[in-house]
């Protein structure tokens, strides 16, 4: 029954001060970054999630094979990059399961 009332786990990751990650308290294979001072792709995350969700950034650019490290993700979700200028081709490269950009 606790489980229905806990739809998140709350990870402080060491990406920034600020910077948050939730991971989904019944699929840990699910996670959302959200913060200002993110600046950059997360390299610190499970190599095994499949869902990434990352909003409210000062990402401005994205380099080539930028989530090469995250071969299973089959659902990327990119909300207010605020700064966002460039997305060098083959960012995505490696990412043989993305199925929703």
């Amino acid at each position: 029954m606790l489980g229905l009332f806990l739809l998140f786990e709350l990870l402080r990751l060491s990406i920034a001060e600020e910077t948050f990650c939730w991971l989904v308290a019944d699929n840990a294979e699910s996670v959302t970054c959200k913060g200002e001072n993110i600046t950059e792709i997360p390299n610190n995350l499970s190599v095994n999630i499949t869902k990434l969700h990352l909003s409210n950034t000062r990402i401005g650019f994205i380099p080539a094979r930028a989530f090469e490290r995250y071969k299973k993700i089959r659902e990327l979700h990119i909300r207010n990059f605020t700064e966002l200028e460039t997305i060098t081709p083959g960012a995505f490269k490696g990412m043989s399961e993305l199925r929703i950009l």
